[in-house]
This record gives C-alpha cells, structure tokens and sequence, in this order.
C-alpha cells in the first residue's frame, strides 16, 4: 500500500491527499487505487501542512522559536503550540482543561499529557487524520487560553 493514511479532500481544493513516511501526497486525479502515478510530483513534510493549516485557525499567530529554528504559536501573548522534530506538536490546553477532558475520557489515544501539574499536551503528526487532530486541539487551546487570560484580567480588576 503506497499511502498509510486516509485518502481524502483535505483542503476542499477537490484534490485527494494521503500520507507516507512523514510526507503529504497529493492525487493529480480520482482514482481509487493507489499507485505512483497518480502522485503529484511534489510531496511536502506532514509539519509544513500542518504549519499552513495553523495559520489558518482564527487568533492564532506564529514568531519565530526562542529555542531553536522554526516558529511557536500564539493567542495574544500567551505561547499555545510548538513543535519537537517534524512530527510532535506540543499544545497548552492549561491543567484544568486537560483535567476535565481526562475526566471525561475525551482525549484521544493519540494524545499523550504530562502529569497532573502540566499545562501541555503532545500529540504525534504522521498522517491526515492526526492533522485534523492537531489542528482540534489548538483550536481548543486558542479557547481555553483566552478565557484563562480574561479570568487574570478579571481576578487583576477587582
């Protein structure tokens, strides 16, 4: 099998796209068998897909890493995701939001946390579905730390 991920639309662009060793595919036509032909000539890492996809989460901002090359990213000024390697996304859910989804059994399998005084969670980055993943926790990071920040302002004010 030439592709260990789904085939899907994954951008709405009408194009089908699959995952292999780290790399995102794109299928030049509809065919549903899998085979090297059909592959666009171009592959891209499954980090620079997800990457373009992040900057596309409303609030979200990315700077360059204080700790090596690439880039962090932001909800105001609070650090909500970075990268370790090309296939680890590290995303700040903030502890009470990791505890209440432990609680509630609602986190994925792919999701790994780091202990009851942690803010952050891992998850792996090899194939489409784990894209859609990602891209669902830093869209509930950019929530969980808004409301955190408001909840400072607020404690701040009275």
């Amino acid at each position: 099998m030439l592709g260990s991920g789904r085939i899907e639309d994954v951008r709405g662009d009408g194009r089908k796209w699959t995952t292999r060793d780290g790399r995102v595919y794109c299928f030049t036509n509809s065919a549903s068998a899998l085979s090297r032909s059909c592959l666009d000539p171009g592959s891209m890492p499954i980090r620079e897909e997800l990457e373009i996809r992040l900057m596309k989460v409303p609030g979200v901002s990315r700077r360059p890493s204080r700790r090596g090359p690439g880039h962090t990213y932001f909800v105001g000024e609070q650090e909500i995701a970075h990268f370790h390697g090309d296939q680890r996304l590290d995303v700040r859910l903030t502890r009470e939001r990791i505890r209440q989804s432990k609680s509630e059994g609602s986190f994925d399998d792919r999701v790994r946390t780091r202990g009851p005084s942690a803010d952050w969670v891992a998850v792996q980055i090899s194939e489409i579905p784990d894209l859609d993943l990602a891209i669902s926790l830093v869209e509930q990071a950019v929530l969980t730390n808004a409301r955190e920040k408001d909840r400072r302002g607020a404690r701040a004010r009275n």
